[in-house]
């Protein structure tokens, strides 16, 4: 059988040639011993394979140049692998989706588009033998038209195949909705004249141009698809065919109503295969040479369909939402759903019409699977060496006629200081692959942990991150720590290339740790020695992954993740001694935004996707209690107060949070107005004031309490006037009948009456907030790197509280009486 085409559509995001830093755990090289055909700083584009000849033939936008085409060939089996050859070199421009396209006898065209500006043009080349290729005249250029390369979309508007006889079609699209077919006949050295296949759609709003799919059959006709989308927005799959003399004018594929993301293929004895996507998923239908098409079958969910073609079976793969693939094993069979061990890149058919698939682990290691003569899966191999690179980005697989099954081509990011780039790049790979090539997924990987020794601060979460010596993708593994003699297990998890297994520490003290892995966990590391370090202020354990903290009086709020970050859950701790009181309870009706609000007087939990809020009651065994309502008060024609409502009573905030204006022990009611929008940068807002009732006064500018990345500041009433930390960490202090004057400059800032907190700008050092004292005073060290902006602070009486992040516990700061 023949591959007919292969287009650069199931890719993640470019190889970059930035510095890629290296992960904390590196896997070494599996028995699989990829060939690197290409390495430099710029980044290579997905490659597209064909075979030609009997070769892999491979292409690739980038690597050397940022508009140059390259293309490498192997026979499969052989021991040499040429060095890349130029399809494109030294021309202006950046170039994108490179395509492939080949006939039974060979006949091989590469065509792409290059971008220079909001110029397109598309270009191609003809393969006139074994590594050698020689340029067509260009094809097309278009102006404006910038949306024709989005490389974030996985389909492109260009399009290609090669006919029996050696005819190439190429047809592309442009964002005033028009598509255009050119041809090239046999052994001709320019292009027919263009034929508009489609014409502009009239009042179209979208921006992008069609995705188009073409195929030709065996009996030199061909079918092009493309996305149609109405004025109105609507889409559905439009049709043309070519009956080797022109084209036929454009119709909507009847079953595909709704439909985008279109290809199609061709079956050897004519029948064609036509797949898209639409919310439902993705769907396909079919149509024996003079029948009409078939009404439409859902074969999976998820997007961006590609089909492969086999002797006599048919496949639709796509890399998202469950590995999906669908088969159909012979013409007016029913469509079969498989999940294939590994996401589908790339997919074809080889020998014994058993399809392989290459495809990503969750480590972006790129792996292999073959279906067996039964239809079932073989156990997915590993083709690239995580040694070398940090992820695959992109792959393309060449079936062989004889020796290997295949040859996968793949690029890939380098890791720092591998394949000779010390501070990383891209590289272009390939490997023949035999039943037995690369290490089974699962089997055989060998763990190591470094022999340095290392230290943590006590109580915090430790991350075990192993060396992995042979990777065979993810492996289920047990942490054990020594003690009276002998190893015990204290946590499991799943190690990968990026993922480790963590643990609590406790006390300080040395502790010995090692893992325990591969089957019935006989296999052991080596021991890693741990120094657990004492901490100036001490650390609290309060769920595995703290988010959210809020004191009132001696009620010290925590809202966690669960330990395998599923789920949410409450804590009532001492707000003295960080004892617990009450919990954990989960809140299984709340999602992973759930947050906490201080009101000054209750704390309320907000629902992160309803923002349903209910009370937190230190009283209740569950401790959430009744729903709470707000009415918003404003400053407008007059001050009202905002108030929150829960089981009979109104509270009024003292601090902003739920929105609304707020007030202090001193009934005076605040506001904030936006000031005058500035020429860049955050717009101001304006500090008002009045008693309840009365019209507001303008008390001056406090800064923006909104920035750039989701920074917020924070405002809190006090007896006499009001605090005001901003967005830019200014802290300012405005009385009740005066004009706001600078305090400094606080990250942080919490606390109810006389007795607020806050933290310097550079975190180091908590330091009582009182108006008119410029060096408020006394201040409690805390040392670099505590708190940040993003920080959060919760006072209690006698302690004030923070989180610790990366450790995932709550620290202590003890406090002087205010």
């Amino acid at each position: 059988m023949a591959i007919s085409r292969s287009r650069a559509l199931r890719a993640l995001p470019l190889a970059v040639a930035a510095p890629l830093a290296a992960l904390p755990a590196i896997a070494q090289a599996a028995p699989a011993r990829p060939h690197t055909i290409l390495k430099g700083v710029r980044s290579i584009e997905a490659p597209v394979a064909i075979v030609a000849d009997g070769r892999s033939v491979a292409a690739w936008a980038g690597g050397l140049h940022d508009g140059d085409i390259l293309s490498a060939e192997h026979r499969p089996g052989s021991a040499v692998w040429p060095a890349a050859v130029p399809v494109r070199a030294g021309a202006a421009g950046s170039v994108w989706g490179p395509q492939l396209a080949t006939n039974t006898a060979g006949d091989a065209i590469a065509a792409w588009m290059v971008i220079d500006g909001t110029t397109i043009t598309v270009e191609a080349a003809r393969r006139t033998g074994a590594g050698t290729w020689s340029a067509l005249p260009r094809l097309a250029t278009v102006a404006n038209a910038a949306s024709m390369a989005r490389p974030d979309l996985p389909r492109t508007p260009l399009a290609m195949d090669v006919t029996p006889d050696g005819t190439a079609l190429v047809a592309y699209g442009t964002p005033d909705g028009v598509v255009t077919a050119l041809r090239l006949a046999p052994g001709a050295v320019a292009w027919d004249a263009p034929v508009t296949v489609a014409p502009a759609v009239a009042g179209r709003l979208a921006p992008d141009p069609a995705d188009l799919a073409l195929a030709a059959g065996p009996d030199g006709t061909a079918t092009l698809l493309w996305k149609h989308e109405a004025a109105d927005g609507t889409d559905s799959i439009s049709q043309a065919t070519w009956n080797g003399v022109s084209w036929s004018l454009p119709s909507s594929l009847p079953p595909a109503a709704g439909g985008y993301y279109p290809d199609v293929d061709v079956t050897p004895a004519g029948e064609v295969i036509a797949a898209w996507t639409t919310p439902d998923g993705n769907f396909a239908a079919t149509h024996a040479p003079g029948a009409p098409w078939s009404a439409a079958t859902r074969v999976g969910g998820g997007h961006s369909p590609e089909i492969a073609v086999g002797t006599g079976r048919v496949a639709v793969t796509w890399g998202t939402s469950g590995k999906g693939v669908a088969l159909r094993d012979a013409p007016g069979a029913a469509w079969t759903s498989s999940t294939a061990p590994v996401a589908p890149m790339a997919a074809a058919f080889g020998r014994g019409d058993r399809l392989l698939v290459a495809g990503l682990l969750k480590s972006r290691v790129l792996a292999w699977a073959r279906q067996t003569d039964a239809g079932a899966w073989g156990v997915a191999r590993v083709a690239s060496n995580q040694a070398d690179l940090i992820g695959v980005t992109g792959a393309a697989v060449a079936p062989a006629a004889g020796g290997p099954l295949a040859t996968l081509h793949w690029s890939g990011n380098v890791r720092e200081r591998r394949l000779g780039l010390p501070r990383g790049g891209a590289a272009l790979q390939a490997l023949d692959v035999s039943a037995s090539t690369g290490d089974a997924v699962g089997s055989t990987s060998v763990l190591r942990l470094t022999a340095r020794p290392e230290s943590v601060n006590a109580y915090a979460v430790y991350a075990v991150w192993p060396r992995i010596t042979r990777y065979s993708g993810a492996l289920p593994a047990r942490v054990q720590t020594r003690r009276r003699g002998g190893w015990h297990t204290v946590a499991a998890g799943i190690v990968d290339i990026d993922r480790p297994v963590y643990i609590r520490v406790g006390g300080p003290g040395r502790i010995q740790v090692r893992l325990a892995y591969g089957p019935g966990f006989r296999r052991v590391t080596n021991a890693r020695t741990v120094r657990v370090r004492a901490t100036a202020l001490r650390r609290v354990i309060a769920g595995w992954y703290p988010q959210q903290i809020a004191a009132r009086g001696n009620d010290l709020w925590v809202l966690s993740a669960n330990r395998a970050n599923t789920g949410i859950e409450v804590r009532l701790l001492d707000g003295a001694t960080g004892r617990r009181r009450r919990g954990p309870v989960a809140l299984p009706d709340e999602p992973s935004g759930a947050t906490l609000i201080h009101t000054g007087g209750r704390v309320l939990l907000r629902n992160g996707a309803s923002n349903r809020l209910r009370v937190l009651d230190a009283a209740l065994p569950r401790l959430v209690g009744p729903d709470a309502v707000v009415t918003l008060g404003a400053c407008t024609a007059v001050c009202t107060a905002t108030r929150v409502t829960a089981a009979g009573a109104d509270t009024s905030p003292d601090r902003t949070g739920v929105g609304g204006t707020f007030g202090g022990p001193d009934g005076t009611v605040w506001g904030l107005a936006p000031g005058p929008a500035p020429p860049d940068g955050d717009t101001p807002a304006i500090l008002v004031n009045a008693a309840a009732g009365a019209a507001p006064v303008q008390r001056g500018e406090v800064g923006p309490m909104s920035a750039h990345g989701g920074r917020s500041g924070t405002a809190i009433a006090a007896s006499g006037g009001a605090w005001v930390r901003n967005a830019a960490n200014g802290l300012t202090w405005t009385p009740a009948a005066g004009v706001p004057f600078t305090e400094g400059t606080a990250t942080v800032m919490d606390g109810t009456g006389a007795c607020l907190w806050a933290a310097n700008a550079r975190g180091d050092r908590l330091t009582r907030i009182r108006p008119g004292a410029a060096a408020n005073a006394p201040a409690v060290r805390l040392g670099s790197g505590l708190l940040s902006f993003e920080s959060q602070l919760a006072v209690a009486p006698r302690a004030a509280w923070t989180v610790a992040t990366f450790e995932q516990t709550l620290v202590k700061i003890p406090l002087p009486a205010c």
